[in-house]
């Protein structure tokens, strides 16, 4: 992260249990373990500390040439930093593809949001 100058932020990205998806909804802060159920369709226990942190779900639009998406937080901005490739000459004209992105921010946080990102070389096939 120090490359694109966020070298202080931490990732707090979030990757559901096992079993467990987004069902969708608005994007209010999930602050409950009855919530996250709810949210996510299941019974696995989150593995969130919800008296510290509360888990958020927003919707980002990816492009073709997209590898991931991290988040990280530096206190003040939480950054969404987008890894992309170089797209190969044989590839299809780009189609944005809309995707949940989960993050557990500090419980009841005031943060900026920013976007970020990084090239990634990548051979063509």
């Amino acid at each position: 992260m120090a490359a694109i100058g966020l070298g202080r932020a931490k990732p707090i990205g979030y990757r559901a249990p096992e079993g467990c998806s987004w069902k969708g909804g608005g994007e209010e802060p999930i602050r409950s373990e009855a919530a996250f159920h709810a949210a996510f369709g299941c019974e696995a226990p989150s593995g969130i500390d919800f008296a510290k942190g509360e888990l958020r779900v927003v919707s980002r639009t990816l492009s073709p040439a997209t590898i991931g998406i991290d988040v990280v937080d530096d206190g003040a901005t939480i950054t969404f930093v987008s890894r992309q490739r170089s797209p190969c000459p044989s590839e299809p004209p780009p189609m944005p593809i809309g995707v949940p992105i989960a993050y557990v921010a500090p419980a009841k946080a005031e943060r900026r949001t920013a976007d970020a990102t990084c090239k990634v070389t990548m051979p063509c096939r």
